[in-house]
């Protein structure tokens, strides 16, 4: 007769055995270690970068897409929030002659010229200096497919993609008024400035007008910060 204490011993063990058993293939069936499925599971491993909405490329040579006047660009934050209306700088009188910089940051998500906002005399002179990036002055006029933003007798300008081996760009103001000008490659990004010459009348001004429904949202949205600003600085002048 078998002893019943010992079969009860020898029927835990292999319990035992079976439970090890099918621990052992849970393991191998988990390629991940313990520390593996915790990094796993703790959303490390998603993208390092947000999706680019304005397809500016890191050159800043193609925030612009093909250039159509469509709602791409409406939630760029590159030009219109390096010049938030409170911080664009204002000058306390005209100058003769004067530079802008053209800046594009190295994510292509600082796009702007620097300063917006200019203050020139009569016959006065803007040169505008490429700093990083590609980008174009490019007046907002019907000569560029664009609608009028600059003074009705004013000529109108267009630098073409300035690059390395271009990288500055002129033009001297004869008419007085108010210019709002753009960079082409960077219009869905808000990259808009505004050169005023001379003390003009701020009524009637085509450059103080609201923004025209045919224009890039994040256009607009830079127009009306420099518009308030432009106000201010003939306010100011007077």
């Amino acid at each position: 007769m078998s002893d019943p204490t010992l079969t009860r011993r020898r029927m835990a063990a292999l319990a035992g055995a079976s439970a090890a058993s099918l621990a052992g293939c849970s393991g191998i069936l988990n390629d991940s270690s313990p520390e593996e499925a915790t990094d796993a599971g703790s959303g490390g491993g998603g993208s390092d970068g947000a999706a680019d909405e304005t397809g500016a490329g890191d050159d800043g040579s193609g925030g612009g897409g093909d250039g159509s006047d469509s709602e791409n660009g409406s939630e760029a934050t590159d030009g219109s929030d390096a010049a938030e209306t409170e911080t664009i700088p204002l000058q306390s009188e005209p100058r003769d002659s004067l530079t802008v910089s053209m800046v594009a940051g190295e994510d292509g998500t600082k796009l702007q010229f620097d300063p917006p906002l200019v203050w020139v005399e009569t016959g006065g002179t803007v040169t505008w200096g490429l700093e990083s990036g590609n980008h174009s002055v490019t007046a907002y006029h019907p000569d560029n497919d664009r609608p009028q933003r600059i003074p009705e007798d004013a000529s109108s300008f267009d630098s073409d993609v300035l690059a390395e081996s271009n990288p500055t760009f002129e033009h001297t103001f004869e008419t007085p008024g108010v210019y709002d000008y753009y960079c082409e490659p960077h219009r869905a990004n808000g990259m808009v400035g505004t050169v005023v010459v001379g003390r003009p009348d701020p009524d009637g001004q085509s450059g103080l007008a609201d923004p025209q429904d045919e224009l890039l949202d994040a256009a607009s949205e830079s127009i009306t910060r420099l518009n308030e600003r432009t106000r201010t600085l003939l306010e100011d002048a007077d």
